[in-house]
């Protein structure tokens, strides 16, 4: 038999931004009903098990930072911020078939990102002074100036060469905006650069979680229960709205959810697929929306090690590669040496066959770490996310939503929502705490 559900809020979708949205209302004393198509919480931060392996593995490798302050402030809250590495140093090794670059210092922040660029080899002093040069001129630039700009004309106006592109840029675009430097927003850069590396010591230090990030926000099902319920398995049917009001949502279970207020935390895409309002400005900016591919290779060996948790590549199709044998907690023992490469901005593989995109990755790590050409490759896993974020160019960026919809009672959640941020972990954060913000205000006033 049917029955109805009411609480304060519903919150439909419980990836990140559905989290950060439920956390902010519960915090502020409102119910909420969190419903769930999947059997648990987290979205496209989705962690499982490998059988063969025995280790816990994402649905794709996240790389974090001190300036994810909202993500951060969230696993604080839910008690797993002990699963978190810092890294209190600075040290990003850059590597090209025959070079390596050492980009390091003693600590973290604006001065020791200076320093270290000042002693990074391989590249001339002319080209240290214009990078010391941008990132002082970063400092005072507004990024709304350069919202017609790609990150490569921005560059390249400020006096970048290719080999510092190529080096020092490129591996930094493709890890924070996932699109390549002459598609991706230039605005975006600015405000990374400022916020991450230009500001305060705690923002520019790198972090690695080191359990699955689905156990780092496990802990909201309980918080939600206590003070709502949390549906997983749970799929909306439709959104039943009259005179622009939603009236209630019905679900795949038959019964009907009520609420004063509604946030649709999805991918935009599938705020399509439900959008009750045929003549939309909101869908008409989502349904332009493209969208960039990541691939994750999960690579286990029987020898080889590295003297690194991470490490960027150049002159190669892998951008960066993680050494999870040396910082993850839940590695298995079948297998000694467990690797992660990543491609970024994957839209020449994505179509490719595991085995074809496995080859193409032996042969580049083979060539950039000649030493594990002597390892026998146990075991592997590729992961595929077709659409793992949002596309930011310069238009795009101008025509961000917001979180309000033209429905009153409805608001919209996620990272491709304006938030001036990339498509992140933090943009959703940030996007579900508006977005819960905005229902707070109106039931305060008693609307």
């Amino acid at each position: 038999m049917s029955k109805i559900i009411e609480n304060d809020v519903t919150i439909v979708g419980s990836g990140v931004a559905g989290i950060s949205a439920a956390n902010t209302l519960i915090n502020n004393g409102y119910s909420v009903t969190l419903i769930e198509q999947r059997d648990s919480p987290g979205g496209r931060i989705n962690s499982f098990l490998d059988k063969k392996s025995g280790d816990i593995i994402e649905n794709g490798q996240h790389l974090l930072m001190g300036a994810y302050t909202e993500f951060l402030a969230l696993i604080y809250e839910l008690g797993k911020s002990k699963y978190l590495k810092y890294y209190d140093n600075l040290d990003i090794q850059i590597k090209s078939k025959n070079e390596l670059y050492h980009l390091s210092s003693n600590s973290t922040g604006k001065l020791s990102f200076a320093l270290a660029i000042l002693k990074l080899n391989g590249l001339q002093f002319l080209d240290k002074l214009y990078i010391f040069y941008i990132f002082h001129k970063l400092q005072f630039i507004n990024s709304e100036r350069y919202l017609d700009y790609n990150c490569y004309d921005f560059l390249k106006y400020y006096k970048q060469t290719d080999k510092v592109i190529s080096i020092f840029w490129e591996p930094l675009i493709l890890a924070t905006l996932n699109n390549i430097p002459k598609n991706a927003s230039a605005a975006l850069l600015i405000i990374i650069m400022k916020k991450a590396f230009l500001s305060t010591n705690s923002n520019s230090k790198m972090i690695l979680p080191i359990i699955g990030l689905s156990e780092l926000i496990y802990p909201i099902i309980d918080k939600v229960n206590l003070n709502g319920i949390y549906l997983p398995k749970t799929k909306l049917n439709n959104i039943c709205v009259t005179d622009n009001v939603i009236n209630y949502l019905s679900i795949s279970s038959g019964d009907k959810v009520k609420s004063k207020y509604y946030i649709l935390a999805m991918q935009a895409y599938d705020i399509i697929k439900y959008y009750p309002l045929s003549n939309s400005d909101l869908v008409n900016k989502i349904s332009k929306f493209k969208y960039s591919p990541i691939i994750s290779i999960y690579l286990w060996f029987d020898t080889g090690s590295f003297n690194f948790d991470y490490c960027s590549l150049i002159e190669s199709d892998i951008q960066w590669i993680f050494n999870r044998s040396n910082y993850a907690m839940n590695v298995g023992n079948t297998f000694k040496n467990h690797f992660t490469a990543l491609i970024s901005s994957a839209d020449c593989y994505i179509d490719k066959s595991n085995l074809e995109i496995l080859e193409i990755v032996l042969d580049d790590l083979y060539h950039h770490f000649p030493q594990l050409k002597e390892s026998k490759l146990e075991h592997y896993r590729i992961i595929k996310e077709k659409f793992a974020t949002l596309k930011i160019t310069p238009e795009i960026e101008k025509n961000r939503p917001n979180n309000i919809s033209e429905i009153h009672n409805m608001y919209v959640a996620g990272d491709w929502t304006n938030t001036s941020l990339p498509a992140t972990i933090e943009s959703a954060a940030i996007s579900g705490k508006m977005a819960a913000e905005l229902c707070i205000e109106k039931l305060k006033k008693g609307l």
